[in-house]
């Protein structure tokens, strides 16, 4: 049921980031998102998202850093 499902989106720009969140919520979703990747593990530890869309290329740490500590931690 979409109001269960907690999606994270991970994006530094922040109109895109805030527009990707609210068409998530739009469809009965519960979004959040978070700049980089680093902010996005914080997020991941409280939220506890089913989904996490993220963009590559970030400052701080991109895309592909987040999924490998993701499944270092959540396996």
């Amino acid at each position: 049921m979409p109001g269960d499902t907690r999606v994270l989106v991970v994006e530094n720009d922040v109109r895109l980031r805030n527009a990707l969140a609210e068409l998530i919520r739009s469809w009965g979703y519960e979004a959040e998102s978070a700049p980089d990747g680093r902010q996005a593990l914080e997020k991941i530890s409280s939220f506890d998202p089913v989904l996490v869309v993220s963009d590559l290329r970030m400052p701080v740490m991109g895309g592909m850093d987040l999924l490998k500590q993701v499944r270092e931690t959540r396996p």
